[in-house]
Parts: structure tokens; C-alpha cells; sequence
């Protein structure tokens, strides 16, 4: 049995798996249950608008109820009070902030420890530790948030590991978060490689180590010999972007897709000429998700962002939460890397799909 798995995510809306939803929510209980010591969640973004978090909920309460340990670390923003059109069956309801919600859905005496990050910069880490310090350790994370519209209308992907050396890093991270109730000052002792089904992995958590984070991205694009297959919702990481434009020089096939809802209002705030002729080299090479731009009044969505954060340079591989923009180095983020042809294959092809879908255009979700 494989101790890495993938599971990848396109917009329903536009060439997904409409029951994909229900899939995601299903796949990510399973993981939970399996919980018999622990289970600690460092979530950017945990609310719905459905009954489709139920299994997840129930699993989480299930494991609490039966004397694993609970602890959810998750970033305190201002709850929304909106309306919103759902499609998955309750019509129009009322959301509300990540707080809001855990408190409601896990409150006092449910057992679930519920952890607060209060900082300037964002927890944007999702990830989901089962048993870290026990020989059947294994982590859930990727670029996909908790969420309604992660699980319907954006791309994303999902990684897990069954690795007790990987999952105690992460655990390392989420002590770290909990015991500072901040971004600043975490991430700084968690990172390293360890041996997975035969393969080299590698951790890297920032803000603490985000030069490497940055470094890990830049060394792939410039080792690249054939190949750069990009899925990155931001592109305004003047490092990133000069590795990119020094590959297309090279003539390195660089192709894949961007978000570019965002991507033009990152555009619209930069004032330096220079760059913004950067972003557009490496957008040209790119095709863009036409997303529907975050409205600020609007922040519970719905939002169909190309929302995934994905290299594939040649074999190597890197994902996990962080997007390519320098303002994400001071986030709580992190990424996986490692190298191998049959799962390069697996991300490269699923670029490519979402290259092909948004080729054709996009619709706005609902």
C-alpha cells in the first residue's frame, strides 16, 4: 500500500466531478477516524454553507468522544454575515466566519480544543495530523481549505502522508502555533527530509524558514532541463518569476495555469514597471483561470479560484499552501518537495487539464 496519495480537485462548475464534494468530504473522515491518539488541525478556512462537512464533523466528534486528544488551530478573521447561493442544496443562507463556525459546530464540552491565531499575517496552513508521535503518523495537507467553495468551484489538491518523521515536524509546527497563538515565530525548527515508499521528502514550514521555502521553488525551476508545468493561484514573487523568465530563456517548455482574477488585481497594485512586464512574460506562457476577484464585502464568496500551488519542474514536485508571492514568506505556510517520474506525471497531467478546461473559458460559480 502506497504511503503517499494524491487526491486532486477541479471546479464543478467547469469540468469537475459534481459529486466531488461529497468525495473530498467522505476521503477526509476516513482520515480522521483512523485517529487514536491525536488529532491536531492547523485550518486557514473551516466553514459550509451544507450538511457537507457532516461526516467531517461527525468523525471529528466521534474521535474527541472517544478519548483522542482534539485540537484545532485556526486563523481568527472577522466572521461574514452574507447571504450566499449555494448549489449543493440549501439555497441561500447565512455564513459566517471560521470562529463563528467552529464555536457553534464545537462547543464547550464537545471536548474539541479550539485554538485561535491572532496576527497580521495569515495561519494559512491546512493541514490534518492523525497520531503524529505513533508509529501510524500521517499528515493531510495541500493547497484546499475547509470549505464549501474549495470543495466545489476552485482547483485544488490534497497530499497525504503515512510518515511518522514527516508528521512530527508538522506536529513541531502546530505546538509552535498553539502555544504562541501567533504566526510570528513559528516554523523555524520543523523542516527536513525523510524517506517515504523509497522517495526523499522533503518539509519546509515558514515564516521561519522562508528562505528556503523560496529557494526550494527557485532551485527546481533553474535545475529544470525539459520541463516547468505550473499551477500557482499568485505569481508576484520577483524571485519566482525571474527563475520562471530564465527558464523560458533557456527554452525550457514552461506551460500550465494561473488565477487570473487575482493575478490582475496583484497586477493593479504594483507600481513597478519592471515587474509587471515580468508577470505578463510569464503569463503569456500560462493560462488563466478568469476567477471571480475577492470582494472584500463580499468575503464569504462564492469564489472559484484556481487556488492550487503546484510545480512540477522535470520530476520534481512542490506543493503544499504556499502561494508564490513574497507577502506569503511571513504567513504560517508549508510545502512538500520530492522527486519522482510517476507522480511528476500525475501533477503535470492534472495541469494540464485544468490548461485545456480554462483554454475554453469559465463560468462564475453557482
Amino acid at each position: 500500500m502506497s504511503n503517499i496519495k494524491t487526491i486532486f480537485l477541479q471546479d464543478i462548475n467547469n469540468g469537475g466531478n459534481p459529486e466531488q464534494p461529497h468525495k473530498i468530504a467522505q476521503a477526509l473522515a476516513k482520515h480522521i477516524a483512523a485517529a487514536q491518539k491525536t488529532l491536531h488541525l492547523a485550518v486557514f478556512d473551516f466553514k459550509f454553507q451544507t450538511n457537507l462537512a457532516d461526516p467531517v464533523v461527525r468523525a471529528i466528534m466521534d474521535r474527541a468522544g472517544a478519548g483522542v486528544e482534539v485540537q484545532i488551530a485556526y486563523d481568527k478573521r472577522p466572521a461574514g454575515t452574507k447571504f450566499v447561493n449555494d448549489p449543493l442544496g440549501s439555497g441561500g443562507v447565512k455564513t459566517v466566519g471560521t470562529e463563528a463556525y467552529l464555536q457553534s459546530t464545537f462547543p464547550e464540552g464537545s471536548k474539541v480544543q479550539l485554538y485561535p491565531i491572532s496576527d497580521p499575517q495569515l495561519m494559512h496552513n491546512k493541514y490534518v495530523i492523525r497520531d503524529g508521535h505513533t508509529p501510524q503518523a500521517a499528515v493531510w495537507t495541500g493547497s484546499t481549505n475547509l470549505t464549501s467553495d474549495a470543495w466545489s468551484f476552485q482547483d485544488n489538491n490534497v497530499i497525504i502522508l503515512n510518515s511518522p518523521q514527516i508528521a512530527a515536524r508538522y506536529e513541531t509546527d502546530f505546538d509552535e502555533l498553539i502555544a504562541n497563538g501567533v504566526v510570528k515565530g513559528t516554523g523555524i525548527d520543523d523542516s527536513g527530509t525523510a524517506t517515504v515508499d523509497n522517495l526523499s521528502v522533503e518539509t519546509d514550514f515558514c515564516p521561519g524558514d522562508h528562505p528556503a521555502v523560496v529557494a526550494t521553488i527557485v532551485t527546481a525551476i533553474n535545475n529544470a532541463k525539459t520541463r516547468v508545468a505550473v499551477a500557482s493561484m499568485v505569481l508576484s514573487s520577483s524571485s519566482i518569476l525571474g527563475a520562471l523568465s530564465d527558464a523560458i530563456e533557456r527554452g525550457v517548455a514552461v506551460s500550465g495555469v494561473y488565477d487570473g482574477g487575482e493575478t490582475d488585481g496583484a497586477l493593479r497594485a504594483i507600481k513597478v514597471a519592471s515587474k509587471i512586464q515580468l508577470i505578463k512574460e510569464v503569463t503569456g506562457h500560462l493560462v488563466a483561470k478568469d476567477s471571480v476577484h475577492f470582494n472584500p464585502h463580499k468575503p464569504d464568496g462564492p469564489y472559484n479560484y484556481m487556488h492550487n500551488k503546484i510545480l512540477v519542474a522535470d520530476d520534481v514536485v512542490v506543493t503544499g499552501s504556499f502561494n508564490w508571492s513574497q507577502n506569503a514568506e511571513k504567513n504560517a505556510e508549508n510545502i512538500v518537495t520530492f522527486e519522482d517520474a510517476a507522480f511528476a506525471r500525475q501533477y503535470a497531467d492534472y495541469i494540464q487539464k485544468l490548461a485545456d478546461q480554462y483554454s475554453k473559458g469559465t463560468n462564475p460559480p453557482g
